[in-house]
């Protein structure tokens, strides 16, 4: 019986991912303590959201998500901007499978079902210009993708972490591969 239990712990953390946390920046020059009191109460209004850890001085919030909420950029936008504070700069950590679609790679999480367009970072070449904003200039090296198409045959989850790319735009979200835990 207790092997049956330990299986079934196994199989089930096996399929399952979510998006884990949010982590967002801004100028905490322009955001003193009555803006952050403010943008603390706007961030526990969010219906996704589980915890919230703020650093004002920082000018940095860290939210925890709920498992199987879906991810939702604008909500969280909002909320920031109901409090007249900028964006400066978004991460995320989220686990999912993985699968290909055309010359593209997406990570799922589960149950919720949010997607994430796996991007590469822009390497700046000397002498050459690169557009920043563009997702078509950040491909996924070959090694990568190699492993990352193994992993999607095994179905296997995968915690993928980095910045968002132009988050405003919606699902699928892009995302910029700094870490993969395996």
């Amino acid at each position: 019986m207790k092997n049956l239990f330990a299986l079934f712990i196994v199989v089930f953390a096996w399929g399952f991912g979510a998006v884990e946390t949010f982590v967002i920046t801004w100028n905490p020059e322009v955001c003193q303590d009555s803006c952050i009191a403010g943008l603390d109460v706007q961030f526990q209004r969010l219906v996704a959201v589980e915890n919230v850890q703020m650093d004002g001085r920082a000018g940095r919030a860290t939210l925890k998500w709920k498992k199987g909420k879906p991810f939702d950029f604008l909500a969280v936008n909002r909320a920031v901007q109901m409090i007249g504070v900028a964006i400066n700069s978004t991460r995320i950590e989220v686990s999912g499978t993985v699968r290909e679609e055309r010359s593209s790679v997406f990570l799922t999480s589960s149950p919720d079902g949010t997607r994430f367009e796996l991007l590469n970072a822009v390497r700046p070449s000397l002498n050459e210009f690169r557009i920043e904003y563009s997702p078509y200039n950040r491909d996924l090296p070959m090694q990568l993708l190699k492993r990352l198409k193994e992993t999607a045959d095994k179905k296997k989850v995968i915690t993928v972490s980095g910045p968002l790319l132009l988050p405003e735009r919606g699902s699928p979200y892009r995302l910029i591969v700094e870490r993969i835990n395996w």
